[in-house]
């Protein structure tokens, strides 16, 4: 017998593997735990991919939805934008209100602002499409949140750079405006007062200092009383 021959059939003999008790053929456990790591690892994989498509699908969404605070509605909620729609095309003979006139106007300017929504409204099911709307809804509350909160230091720029008062105000501080302030109080004052007026001035800033009341320009709802009465 050649060394060739011995070496198969040595090959042969020792991979005849005899199953044991539960049938099952032994195999090294540091082999098994290869295996386990390596389908671990694969799966974590997937995970990884998985997550990392959904956030760019949130971040896509909450990104398309910034616009539709200022293009589209202010207030008025998408759900009700869409029902709307979806009514009109169950029953295109039944007459409308200017409210619904108005929410269908709404829903063309969504659909114009994004031109893939009503395609994709009709391609999801109803759990990814609410998913969706409530994606796009948390994109559009945070652009109006961040509208508002920068307010506070481009008034303050505005006015300081525009109305140049003897006392600057704070960009990071909002306590020292309003009538507290001549320049803010002089853009605050109802038009019927005329903040020139030293009396009127200095009396909606003590009114105002002590009482922390709110000014309306209109007679019949005005919270603070007439300076000159």
């Amino acid at each position: 017998m050649s060394t060739t021959e011995f070496t198969l059939n040595e090959v042969r003999v020792s991979t005849l593997a005899i199953p044991g008790p539960s049938g099952a053929v032994p195999t090294p456990s540091d082999a098994r735990a290869k295996r386990h790591i390596a389908a671990l690892e694969e799966e974590l994989d997937t995970l990884r991919q998985e997550k990392g498509t959904k956030q760019r699908k949130t971040t896509y969404f909450v990104a398309q939805g910034r616009a539709i605070r200022r293009m589209v509605a202010l207030y008025t909620s998408l759900e009700d934008l869409i029902a709307e729609n979806d009514r009109r095309c169950e029953d295109e003979s039944e007459t409308s209100d200017s409210a619904q006139d108005r929410l269908q106007r709404g829903y063309i300017a969504l659909t114009q602002a994004l031109p893939w929504l009503h395609d994709k409204l009709t391609q999801l099911d109803i759990d990814d499409a609410e998913d969706m709307l409530k994606k796009l809804k948390r994109g559009a509350d945070a652009a109006r949140g961040d509208d508002t909160s920068t307010l506070k230091d481009l008034v303050a720029s505005w006015i300081n750079q525009d109305f140049g008062p003897s006392r600057l105000l704070k960009l990071d501080d909002k306590h020292s405006r309003g009538f507290a302030h001549d320049a803010c109080g002089q853009l605050l004052c109802p038009s019927e007062w005329d903040w020139n007026n030293a009396v009127i001035s200095h009396t909606f800033a003590l009114l105002i200092r002590s009482s922390g009341c709110q000014i309306r320009s209109d007679p019949i709802h005005r919270s603070v009383p007439d300076p000159l009465r």
